[in-house]
């Protein structure tokens, strides 16, 4: 189990340090990467040891390296608050933008396509149905010089409006739809 976790950390420790040194900005933020790097360097070179000498342990006795972890440990504070000094004197204020809209598009108008009787219809009575089907309920016929506002098309039939609030229906043989 401290192996997998020395090679976790090894692989942690290596994926910090060189993706924050490529995506710096600026010196403070390299500054404060340069405080990781001591834990980088020490896994790094303690992985190497142990490729190159199968022999030697991953966790040497505390007796024999209190030195170096005291020289690390002042190293890494030292780099720590230097960085933090150095960030926190180049902290730029971000201003906030307006919410205020400046300008509105404004949406262009809506072309009414209307339905009318077709030339060759003009003297005839064309029904206008309460459903899309030459079976459905006649609920009018229609004026040959009126215009009924188109609402949409199903199959052969075209929905048009009437000055009754309710739709009606009339077969696309007899009309036609003008702008």
């Amino acid at each position: 189990m401290k192996k997998f976790l020395f090679y976790y950390c090894l692989i942690i420790a290596l994926f910090i340090s060189i993706s924050g040194i490529l995506s710096s900005q600026n010196t403070s933020q390299l500054l404060l990467q340069l405080v990781f790097l001591p834990v980088t360097i020490y896994f790094c070179y303690a992985a190497l040891v142990q490729f190159i000498d199968k022999k030697a342990s991953l966790f040497p006795s505390s007796s024999t390296n209190i030195t170096a972890i005291i020289i690390t440990t002042v190293f890494f504070l030292l780099l720590f608050f230097i960085s933090i000094k150095s960030v926190s004197k180049n902290t730029m204020s971000v201003k906030k933008s307006s919410t205020k809209i400046s300008s509105v598009p404004s949406p262009k108008p809506i072309m009414l396509s209307y339905v009318v009787l077709k030339k060759e219809y003009l003297n005839d009575k064309i029904n206008i149905r309460k459903e899309a089907s030459s079976t459905s309920e006649i609920i009018g016929t229609m004026d040959k010089e009126k215009q009924y506002q188109f609402i949409s098309k199903s199959g052969l039939w075209f929905k048009i409006s009437l000055n009754t609030e309710k739709p009606g229906f009339v077969n696309d043989k007899f009309v036609e739809i003008k702008q």
